[in-house]
């Protein structure tokens, strides 16, 4: 984590992005890359078609070991144990969360289905180099993102501690321990008896 934040603050402190956010900066062809999430490909289809996209793996450090490291995850479906029927809500569950739901939460929100199968039956995760590019990212390198009631607040202290490195020149240590303790103080709040 330490080296990812040196990293950053090296990509500010050599002018390689601008410390204010500058809006569309990569849109209007004023920056040279641009990192984001998998989402942001059908942003640039749809709203900047001539935009010449390519999409790069994320970036890995020089001791990667080749194991996962592609942040996974969006919607869940869960269903509560205080149901009045609770087949049923598990039927619904599975299926939201099946290939044919998949598929159709893709073509409606383009959010990116949860099984290979799903995937393998949208044409563009094969015919899209971008989107191609992803999808072996994704099926080959995903890590799914911890399992906690508190992912919110790990995402927000994550960029929090990001910005205030990288742009603000702070302390990575001071930084990491402060956004532990937040963390550990909005989990406390599940783990009370």
């Amino acid at each position: 984590m330490k080296a990812a934040m040196g990293f950053f603050q090296t990509v500010v402190e050599n002018e390689y992005m601008s410390e204010a956010p500058i809006d569309h900066l990569f849109e209007s062809e004023r920056a040279a890359f641009k990192f984001d999430g998998a989402w942001e490909v059908n942003t640039v289809y749809t709203s900047y078609p001539d935009l010449n996209l390519g999409v790069a793996p994320y970036v890995v450090s020089d001791d990667w070991d080749g194991g996962t490291y592609t942040p996974t995850g969006s919607w869940a479906f869960a269903a509560s144990s205080e149901t009045e029927d609770i087949e049923g809500a598990t039927e619904l569950v599975k299926w939201m969360s099946g290939v044919d739901s998949g598929i159709r939460i893709w073509e409606m929100t383009k959010n990116f289905p949860s099984t290979y199968e799903a995937f393998e039956n949208i044409d563009v995760f094969q015919t899209d180099e971008n989107y191609s590019a992803l999808y072996e990212q994704l099926s080959n390198y995903g890590h799914p993102r911890p399992k906690t009631p508190v992912y919110p607040q790990v995402s927000t202290s994550f960029q929090e501690v990001l910005e205030s490195v990288a742009l603000n020149g702070k302390d990575v240590d001071e930084e990491l321990d402060k956004a532990v303790e937040r963390i550990d103080q909005k989990l406390e709040r599940y783990t009370r008896e």
